[in-house]
């Protein structure tokens, strides 16, 4: 139904709606505007912040002589020892570097003194051949004084013993030791002259150098030397008549300035190592002050602490007995709290509880109401199910009178009810007795408002309790809140008694002098004048604590700085601002009487184009009221043809669902018999193929069995005999079993009263005579039933006891499961759980159910069916993957997936596969590719030796008997060297990969 607007009135309501939202908009901006406008009487919140937090904190600064100073938790006796042996450690370092450095200055001393020795010798060999003018000596050096700077040679031993003194003479003091010793043996020495010296003296007297009184100067010596004839000349090397050659004194020049040249060459270099040494002395002494002092300076402050150790061990004691006594305080404290957290948890346990029964009361009262609402009964209903529960009150003396009382009570409440409560066909009030139902009423909806009433009084009664408990769990918490108000008391006390103590101790450790070294640049603020404040009452602040103070003035700075630049680009913008408002209003003015002239040209007056438009769409509507009668029409008539289509529609649906439904049955039913035929015919042919193959000749099993066959027939002679014996006296039932002890007879099941009786085929002694399943099936079946036993018998009896009653058991459920091949009826499952209960001992019965056997009984069906049906190793074993896989996302503590994956996947391949197939290399090669592919698996998480302990173990729990440790260690050793190997295979193509991706990157980025 499209509504009668006109484009010209679509256009109008879309107009004025636009207007009246968009001035709606503007009225919320402007306000927002006017919130967000700052007050200039108020700082930015911001800025008082701040400014609260610099007032809170601007010199607080926590000294240790301030009244609330609190001391620090680890200002202990231990943490004081520490201190004093690490000043002791580092006070013994000083020094122990000063005296390092010193004895290697003396070593250096005792080798240059050697050095200068030699050159003295030197020289003086020297000075034998040098004249004597030209002579150089050494600077004057002092002796080492061997007892000043070898101190530590006092201690050692001068004199042997032994050295033929007799005590007597040294007895009365009256003659030295080194009288009495006998004079030392003086070896003489020859003075061996070197190849060198012998040279030198030969050259010496060769050379007639002793002639030379003094070496001529080098310009002199070098004219001498051009007087003489060239070296190419005989006459150089030709003697004159007084024996003279210049060559010779050519050659004594020669010889006698490369000895002037040693000696000053000797003499400069023990100056110039002289001179280096005193160097390193004088460095020694500034050293050695700064050693003294630091020293000095070390011990005083040992001292300072030796005497705070001492004041913290006289307090320590009593420290300990406070803290303890606060420790017991807070955990009293704590203990309380904790059982008043419980109380609360169990109130609000209670609270939730509340809110169910409220939930279900009123769920019982919404069932009567839609039950019985708009009923003739309906009060009488209403009065029987409205009757309150109260509970038994205690007996009392005027009992007859309390009761009739309260029986009054309850009865005039709903008097009104009664009064409503009328018959179909007389007006006048009846009073309809509630323990008779009334004629006309029905009995179901009778006994209905019976049955929802004790309902509600059943959850109305716990309701009351659960209220009662939340009363008193309360009550508790109100007294606990007492007590825990008393503990914080005792608490802040203890607290406040240590405090007090420690701030006590730490004035005594205030009281202690500490001499401190400072450099003028550490010291600030100084008093001007020429009187000079006591140094002792300044404060020691901490060099970091400083530095960032006056970086936060550096910072406080900046931010002044940047404030100002705000202010002055805000000052320019509020300029500009202003100018734009002024141009707007002066463009308002205008605009405003512009729209005026327009209105005194359009309408002849200035009017309001809003009440126009409210004008004009009042008209409109009004036209659509008086045209509605038409609307109205038409729109019924259109509901009316919408109701038709509706329920041709309808019928169309039911029609079609009824065609469908029939097709679907017809369909479930053929699909019922297919399965059914498929079934029939795929056991056959497994039933076929099974009796083709022809199984393996295995002549020990038989003999085995052969052996085992003719046991049981003889033990079943032997109870047939005993039975004929019994039957023939009269006396108790036949015992099946000839290892029969006293507590172990067994009652014979008396028949159920619908006459059951259980065929012979399923009795317990024809299992002899059946066709038995193969072999496979049998140790499946023999595994489950093992299992089943550990679990009920495994605390009453011995393994060898379950082995063999397991393996009767084991051969009875495989030939019934044979022969019915898993077809089976509640008639059958009775009888053959009373089979078992007949073939096990009596002292087991009480371990077993019914429902326990049934549910073996169908294990080993499925296990039998399992061996009919298509399932291959491939599923099997992918199977039991994904379940593992499905039990591991359930469990959320597991920190070794692998490890867990594994444990799990091994307990069930050692249960459900046979030990020629667990051992195979077909298991392992389905295992790795389940395996390979999971990123959950990870080799180096693999323990093979706690997976084969484990299994082991599970394994002796569960009865398994084939299964050891050799196969489990080989599949699992297999399985972490084959997952190692692909592990690392795969980390090996990825990182190639890698390393290929990014080769053409580096390419391109040199490119």
């Amino acid at each position: 139904i499209i509504p009668r607007f006109s484009k010209k009135m679509l256009r109008l309501l879309r107009r004025y709606r636009s207007r009246q939202l968009y001035e709606v908009e503007r009225i919320y901006t402007w306000d927002r505007m006017e919130l967000c406008k700052p007050d200039p009487n108020k700082n930015h919140p911001e800025d008082e912040r701040k400014i609260a937090d610099a007032e809170r904190n601007l010199g607080d600064y926590k000294l240790k002589i301030g009244y609330d100073y609190e001391p620090r938790t680890n200002e202990s006796l231990t943490y004081k020892y520490i201190e004093l042996v690490n000043s002791r450690q580092a006070h013994y370092l000083t020094l122990d570097h000063f005296n390092r450095e010193l004895f290697q200055l003396r070593k250096r001393k005792w080798y240059l003194y050697e050095y200068i020795e030699e050159s003295r010798k030197r020289l003086k060999r020297l000075h034998e051949f040098l004249p004597f003018g030209n002579r150089e000596y050494l600077i004057p050096i002092r002796e080492i004084d061997m007892i000043e700077e070898y101190p530590e040679r006092n201690l050692d031993e001068h004199c042997k013993p032994g050295c033929g003194i007799d005590i007597e003479d040294i007895l009365y003091l009256e003659k030295k030791v080194d009288d009495l010793l006998p004079p030392p043996k003086v070896t003489t020495k020859e003075a061996k002259l070197s190849v060198r010296d012998k040279i030198e003296q030969s050259l010496y007297k060769s050379l007639h150098a002793f002639e030379v009184d003094e070496l001529p100067d080098i310009k002199d010596i070098l004219s001498e030397i051009d007087s003489y004839p060239g070296f190419t000349e005989p006459e150089f090397f030709e003697r004159n008549e007084e024996g003279f050659a210049p060559w010779v004194s050519v050659a004594r020049y020669q010889w006698l300035i490369d000895l002037r040249d040693e000696q000053s060459g000797l003499v400069l270099k023990v100056k110039n190592r002289v001179r280096d040494f005193d160097k390193d002395l004088l460095a020694m002494v500034a050293l050695r002050c700064k050693c003294f002092y630091e020293s000095e300076f070390m011990h005083c402050y040992m001292i300072t602490l030796n005497q705070e150790l001492n004041i913290l061990r006289d307090s320590e004691e009593i420290e300990n007995q406070l803290l303890f006594n606060a420790d017991e305080a807070m955990k009293t404290r704590n203990e309380m709290q904790a059982v008043i957290n419980t109380k609360n948890r169990q109130i609000e346990d209670f609270k939730k509880i509340a809110d169910k029964l409220n939930e279900q009361i009123l769920t019982v009262q919404q069932k009567f109401m839609s039950t019985c609402k708009g009923h003739k009964f309906f009060d009488f209903l209403r009065r029987i199910f409205k009757k309150r529960w109260r509970p038994p009150k205690p007996p009392k003396a005027d009992d007859k009178s309390s009761e009739s009382s309260s029986s009054a009570e309850s009865s005039s409440e709903d008097e009104d009810a009664d009064a409503k409560s009328i018959d179909s066909t007389d007006m006048t009030t009846i009073r309809l007795d509630e323990s008779h139902c009334p004629s006309g009423l029905e009995r179901s909806t009778y006994d209905l408002a019976f049955q929802l009433r004790s309902e509600r009084h059943a959850l109305e009664k716990v309701m009351m309790e659960t209220q009662k408990g939340i009363e008193q769990r309360r009550a508790d918490v109100a007294e606990l809140q007492k007590k825990m108000k008393y503990h914080e008391e005792v608490y802040a006390q203890e607290k406040e008694t240590l405090l007090v103590f420690r701030r006590k101790r730490q004035q005594e450790l205030n009281k202690i002098n500490i001499s401190v070294i400072l450099s003028m640049d550490q010291l600030q603020h100084f008093k001007s004048g020429d009187s000079y404040l006591d140094l002792s009452r300044a404060i020691l602040f901490d060099a970091n604590r400083l530095i960032s103070l006056k970086e936060r003035v550096s910072q406080l700075n900046e931010e002044t700085q940047e404030t100002r630049r705000l202010h002055r680009i805000n000052v320019v913008h509020l300029r500009r601002m202003n100018t734009d408002i002024s141009f707007m209003r002066n463009e308002i003015t205008r605009l405003d009487s512009d729209i005026k002239q327009e209105m005194i040209k359009k309408f002849g007056m200035i009017i309001n184009l809003d009440e126009l438009e409210e004008e004009v769409l009042r008209r409109y509507v009004f036209d659509l009221e008086t045209s509605a009668e038409d609307e109205f029409r038409l729109i019924d008539q259109e509901i009316a043809r919408k109701k038709r289509e509706l329920a041709n529609l309808e019928e169309e649906l039911i029609r079609e669902t009824k065609l469908n439904a029939e097709k679907l049955n017809i369909l479930t039913v053929l699909h019922e018999e297919k399965n059914f035929l498929y079934s029939l015919l795929k056991s056959q042919e497994n039933n076929f193929e099974k009796w083709m193959q022809p199984h393996k000749v295995n002549l020990d099993r038989d003999v085995e069995k052969l052996t085992q066959i003719h046991k049981e027939q003889k033990h079943t002679i032997e109870c047939l005999e005993r039975e004929v014996c019994t039957l023939r006296l009269k006396s108790k039932p036949l015992q099946l079993f000839h290892e029969v002890v006293k507590g172990d007879i067994i009652d014979k099941t008396e028949q159920q009263d619908d006459g059951v009786t259980c065929p012979k085929s399923l009795a317990s002694e024809a299992y002899l005579q059946r066709m038995e399943p193969d072999q496979f099936t049998t140790d499946r079946i023999r595994k489950i039933v093992q299992k089943y036993f550990a679990q009920w018998f495994n605390r009453y009896a011995t393994s060898d006891n379950i082995r063999k009653n397991a393996k009767k058991v084991t051969r009875y459920l495989a030939q019934a499961a044979h022969t019915f091949e898993g077809k089976i009826t509640e008639r059958i499952l009775d009888c053959i759980t009373q089979a078992l209960e007949s073939m096990m001992p009596k002292k087991y019965l009480v371990h077993m159910s019914k429902e326990n056997l049934e549910k073996m009984f169908r294990d080993v069906l499925n296990a039998y069916d399992y061996q009919l049906s298509e399932v291959n190793t491939d599923e099997l074993i992918s199977g039991i993957y994904y379940n593992v896989l499905t039990r591991l996302d359930q469990e959320k503590a597991v920190l070794n997936k692998t490890q867990y994956i594994l444990l799990r996947l091994f307990e069930q391949l050692i249960e459900l596969l046979p030990l020629e197939e667990f051992q195979s290399e077909r298991t392992t090669r389905l295992l790795m590719q389940l395996l390979a592919d999971d990123a959950k698996i990870d080799p180096r998480c693999i323990n093979v030796d706690d997976i084969v302990d484990k299994m082991v173990k599970y394994a002796r729990e569960n009865l398994l008997d084939g299964i050891t440790a050799m196969p489990i260690r080989r599949l699992a050793s297999n399985l972490y060297k084959e997952l190692s190997a692909h592990k690392a295979v795969g980390v090996t193509i990825r990182c190639t990969l890698e390393a290929s991706k990014k080769e053409p990157n580096m390419q391109k980025k040199k490119f």
